[in-house]
């Protein structure tokens, strides 16, 4: 993987902002507000599994290490701290700077990975509001919690007409099954989220669940607009 301290830089220069962060079965989950303008606008999904990194954004695709990453480990995590002038990046344990390599081999020490599992556990508490966008929390956990209840499938696309052993899942009224990624591409620079076949509006506020299922960096704006018809219980 290839790492440029200028992604440092953009993780504290622009305006990310943290959404929803979350637990499970020992994974860690991030979900970052990317800092272009409303229009073109993402949320990106960072995770950590296994001591692993990734990041759904198409910086990391093309083999870097982006600044959503970054984002989570210098500014919300605080686990890392970078010295601008020198250009020197120390692990921040006990209140003291120390020696790492993490970012030679992007591997986890046991003494790195106990501090960032410590740090994600005091979140609530490390968090700025100035990164944090605290009042979005509930209303994504509305979202997260959904996509645990949607009824996923592994059935023939009527789009592309296989199974490929791909996520699927069925429209209530005419009963046809879709592929998620499908589905996905046929809305895309869409306005109107109708059923392909019957035209019916079931899939219209469950796009934000099928772009968290299918781990996609998922528009803001289609966000905003879901929000709106989501009532948050």
């Amino acid at each position: 993987m290839k790492f440029n301290t200028s992604k440092i830089v953009k993780a504290f220069d622009e305006n990310l902002k943290l959404i929803y962060y979350q637990t499970k079965n020992g994974k860690l989950y991030f979900y970052v507000l990317g800092n272009s303008d409303n229009k073109d606008r993402f949320i990106y999904f960072v995770s950590i599994v296994n001591k692993i990194l990734c990041c759904n954004c198409e910086n990391f695709a093309d083999g870097y290490f982006c600044k959503h990453i970054c984002f989570v480990l210098f500014r919300c995590l605080k686990i890392f701290n970078y010295n601008f002038k020198k250009n020197m990046i120390s692990l921040v344990k006990n209140n003291s700077l120390q020696k790492t390599n993490f970012f030679d081999f992007f591997l986890f020490t046991d003494e790195e990975w106990s501090e960032l599992n410590m740090r994600f556990n005091l979140l609530s508490v490390l968090l700025k509001n100035s990164i944090f966008l605290k009042e979005e929390f509930n209303r994504f956990e509305t979202f997260i919690n959904s996509s645990n209840l949607l009824q996923i499938e592994n059935k023939e696309c009527v789009i592309c007409l296989e199974s490929n052993n791909f996520f699927s899942i069925r429209c209530n009224k005419c009963k046809n099954h879709y592929h998620i990624e499908c589905l996905l591409v046929w809305y895309e620079n869409k306005e109107v989220y109708l059923c392909p076949i019957c035209k019916d509006k079931y899939f219209e506020d469950k796009l934000i669940i099928l772009y968290l299922i299918s781990n996609k960096k998922i528009p803001y704006n289609l966000y905003n607009n879901t929000n709106k018809k989501i009532e948050i219980i």
